[in-house]
């Protein structure tokens, strides 16, 4: 099991349709990563979101929300993103990805 150092909250239905597709392995290294390679990660929030547009189904949403004070107007899709992004697409299998993807948001000033 991945060693993961930020809070990671998540929903129960989203806990159970990952144990449910056998998401769990692949979802916690994908969050260990991120946390390696993207700085300022300060949690992760991960829910079932009902169907709309490509997903004809119920779908997971996992959100990693970074410190602001890493954002740099210049720069906002930051180099270590776009790193991680590669990563992701080489590493995690497709027929995982299409069921869940860790995206990045920044993060309120205050929020924790």
């Amino acid at each position: 099991m991945a060693t993961i150092t930020v809070p990671v909250n998540m929903t129960p239905e989203a806990a159970q349709r990952i144990a449910e597709r056998g998401l769990r392995e692949s979802l916690d290294q994908m969050i260990e990563q991120a946390v390696k390679m993207v700085p300022g990660i300060r949690r992760v929030e991960i829910t079932l979101e009902g169907p709309y547009d490509m997903h004809d189904e119920p779908y997971l949403s996992a959100i990693a929300y970074r410190d602001p004070q890493f954002y740099q107007e210049s720069d906002p899709i930051s180099p270590e993103k776009k790193q991680y992004d590669r990563w992701e697409v080489e590493t995690i299998p497709d027929d995982v990805r299409w069921q869940v993807m860790l995206h990045m948001h920044w993060d309120g000033p205050d929020a924790r």
